[in-house]
């Protein structure tokens, strides 16, 4: 998201090194560093814990409240990767649910950004380096992981598995920065979100969820929206089934939605991504109607209809993207949208 505005009174603390500050569910440490190219000071806070680990009985579940913890939690490091489909990455985990923000020392124009990856790979920046050039434009980062793949986008078409945890995910994480931006000098009325590919379909998606109302002021989509072709998963069910059945052949796809969560909620987590790159097509599903949905309607009709959440929008496509593969004659790419 981007967080525009200049917010020179909303520090506590001073540049200096292992800056600390106190969040509503604990205090963290992270570093005070400089731009490699201009040697811009700014400040990182990475892997904070937004939500709780999607472990367990909360697999396949929205994004609940993390625990609070004791004394100061180092916000140093940014290794967690979610699970991703068809790669191995070391530091790949379910436990995965972390925020970065990166700070710079004077003007605080800042971005929330979604990744992309086709809805089964991706992950928020690791280190410090990637971030500069914003950074150098006194902008404040906000990058967030979210659920990708089965862990993310599997669904049984009914309110047992009702899907899109990975755009809840995004959302928890905007409902984290209403409440704690100000504390690192941005401001939560001047939030503004931003993604490519996947994840400028994410913020799409975003201004199409009623429930996402109120936590983002406007948007910027690059290549991609939620009316992509894509960018919407059907026959949910059936993948879902289907990873079930790769794991354990004798699962068939006459067993509940019920009985299908606890076998997946049963066995470990690498199974599941094991078998996941059979069905690489995960996105977002409409829900049935519940509480906590995000979309529960056709995308074109909302849009038709206009019931969205009217913010501005940047709307575009990446010159050149994907152009390597321009040379192969076995690759051919169409943006459908």
């Amino acid at each position: 998201m981007l967080l525009f505005g200049i917010f020179l009174t909303c520090f506590s603390y001073v540049l200096a090194d292992d800056p600390i500050i106190t969040l509503p569910d604990g205090q963290i440490r992270g570093i005070a560093a400089t731009t490699d190219r201009n040697k811009v000071p700014f400040y990182a806070y990475l892997g904070i814990p937004f939500a709780a680990p999607p472990v367990g009985n909360l697999r396949f579940q929205p994004p609940q409240s993390p625990e609070k913890w004791d004394g100061i939690f180092d916000a140093k490091t940014n290794s967690k990767i979610c699970y991703q489909v068809a790669r191995e990455i070391k530091g790949e985990t379910e436990d995965c649910l972390y925020i970065n923000v990166y700070t710079p020392e004077l003007i605080y124009l800042s971005f929330y950004y979604i990744y992309g990856g086709a809805f089964i790979h991706g992950y928020a920046m690791i280190g410090l380096q990637r971030p500069e050039f914003m950074l150098e434009q006194n902008i404040v980062l906000v990058t967030v992981n979210y659920r990708v793949g089965p862990f993310g986008f599997l669904s049984t078409g009914d309110t047992v598995i009702p899907g899109n945890m990975g755009l809840k995910d995004q959302q928890f994480g905007l409902k984290w920065v209403q409440q704690n931006i100000h504390l690192f000098g941005g401001d939560p009325n001047q939030v503004t979100i931003m993604g490519q590919s996947a994840g400028g379909a994410s913020v799409t998606y975003q201004i199409l969820s009623p429930s996402s109302a109120g936590l983002f002021r406007a948007a910027i989509s690059e290549s991609a929206s939620a009316l992509c072709d894509w960018a919407y998963q059907r026959n949910a069910r059936d993948v879902a089934y289907g990873i079930a059945a790769e794991i354990d052949s004798s699962f068939t796809s006459d067993r509940s939605s019920e009985d299908l969560l606890q076998f997946l909620q049963s066995v470990d987590a690498s199974a599941i991504d094991n078998n996941s790159d059979t069905y690489k097509a995960f996105a977002p599903v409409i829900e049935v109607a519940h509480d906590g949905a995000m979309i529960t309607e056709s995308m074109y009709e909302a849009v038709a209809n206009g019931r969205i959440n009217k913010v501005p929008l940047l709307i575009g496509i990446n010159s050149e993207e994907e152009i390597s593969l321009a040379a192969s004659k076995y690759y051919t790419y169409v943006l459908n949208c």
